[in-house]
């Protein structure tokens, strides 16, 4: 019993350092974000936050995702966009939102170009919903 207590503290203690850790890095990131003027660097200071907050905030992961999608419409980063996209959909799935989920990743396959990273972490996303089988739900309209 003793040593389940141990561990049990144990992995508290390196949860919350983990965490304080990550707080430490997004401080140290929006701290970048007012600095700089460049709406470019500003997509990308916000979805390596958002990156890095999904893991443990997903509400604030997904409001700096929203961001971060609006702020790549805006100067029309398609690159970034959809990154933010594929990430707003991991973010869904954490969430229990499935059907979302799917969607978000349908936009950057649909959309993306043909041989883009962003396309292949999308189909990537897609293939293991389906392998955990969420929802049952089925994609269509798939153009590859």
């Amino acid at each position: 019993m003793k040593i389940l207590l141990i561990v049990i503290n144990l992995l508290f203690l390196i949860s919350n350092q983990s965490f304080s850790q990550n707080q430490q890095k997004i401080d140290s990131l929006l701290n970048v974000f007012n600095t700089v003027d460049s709406d470019t660097e500003k997509t990308s200071i916000l979805i390596t936050i958002t990156d890095i907050c999904r893991h443990f905030d997903t509400e604030k992961a997904l409001t700096y995702c929203e961001q971060a999608i609006a702020l790549s419409k805006k100067i029309n980063d398609k690159n970034r966009y959809y990154k933010a996209i594929n990430l707003k959909g991991l973010i869904n799935l954490r969430l229990g939102n499935s059907k979302q989920a799917i969607s978000n990743f349908n936009t950057v396959i649909n959309n993306a170009d043909k041989n883009s990273r962003e396309k292949a972490i999308s189909c990537l996303n897609l293939g293991n919903i389906y392998a955990e089988q969420v929802d049952d739900v089925v994609v269509v309209g798939i153009k590859i």
